[in-house]
């Protein structure tokens, strides 16, 4: 009686369901969620009944689907045990159709934006100047030779090129903030694996032949990133974009924020490391 009660008094579709696991009754709209109406649901167990539903709740989801006429519907599901002497349930259910399938549309394209991140061996980087915190896309992981677990800072990061380049990376940032123009940079890392891809002089080359004719490891060779970046500004109602008044000079607003792409281009350095070895065995 008081589940009984407790569903009447929702508007939303709720189902009671007793200590057997039969469905007892049905609150609020519940008839119209279900083309077969109260009839064949009240008396039935729940595994039964709505299979689907009883799997989502055994595996503790807060999110149901259920396949109607006019398509998939999305549900959130609360549980709730009353504290009556008859031990039953009341299953409460909220439609989050819509914003479920937004959700899901955009899982879709994040999804399809670290494919094509991964095929074009391309990732996105934003750095917050006033929370000095540096964020990056996953293929950036892939790019620079590192974990998950590697935690990225402005520092940390310039520490993965060679010596050489790190000084060339700050004033790169420098620039982009204090100048607010957009600044590209192809940098040579370090190993992350030992000595055997380091920056030593010999190692500039990308590709060099063995005095036997064979082709090296080229595992051996420097590994390199492009990285560019630019100021990012506030979104403005008219006119110039925030981005494009600092790009052109027409803010005096510091530039709190700095987004960017870092491609991998080792290929095309080891392409031109061949053409450069062959065009000096040419001219020997």
């Amino acid at each position: 009686f008081g589940a009984a009660r407790v569903a009447g008094s929702l508007d939303a579709p709720s189902l009671i369901v007793g200590t057997g696991g039969q469905i007892r009754d049905l609150g609020g709209r519940t008839a119209e969620m279900f083309a077969h109406g109260n009839r064949e649901l009240v008396g039935r167990p729940l595994h039964e009944a709505l299979p689907s539903l009883a799997r989502a709740l055994n595996e503790g989801r807060s999110v149901w689907q259920h396949d109607s006429e006019t398509g998939p519907r999305y549900y959130q599901i609360t549980d709730t045990s009353l504290e009556d002497s008859r031990g039953n349930r009341v299953i409460v259910f909220s439609d989050i159709t819509e914003r479920e399938r937004q959700r899901r549309a955009l899982d879709r394209q994040n999804d399809l934006f670290k494919r094509a991140q991964s095929l074009a061996g391309v990732g996105a980087w934003e750095y917050d100047r006033n929370e000095d915190t540096l964020r990056w896309s996953d293929e950036v992981y892939r790019i620079f030779g590192v974990d998950e677990r590697f935690e990225p800072t402005i520092e940390s990061v310039i520490q993965l090129a060679c010596p050489d380049h790190r000084a060339q990376m700050r004033k790169a940032l420098r620039q982009i903030i204090e100048e607010k123009r957009p600044r590209a940079l192809d940098v040579r890392l370090a190993s992350s694996n030992g000595p055997a891809n380091d920056c030593s002089d010999n190692h500039e080359r990308p590709f060099r032949e063995a005095t036997d004719g064979t082709a090296q490891d080229e595992s051996r060779a420097a590994r390199w990133v492009r990285v560019r970046g630019g100021p990012r500004g506030p979104q403005r109602t008219g006119g110039a974009s925030g981005s494009e008044a600092l790009r052109n000079g027409e803010s005096s607003e510091p530039v709190h924020l700095v987004r960017g792409a870092v491609q991998d281009i080792t290929d095309p350095k080891r392409r031109e490391g061949r053409l450069r070895a062959s065009t000096e065995e040419a001219e020997e």
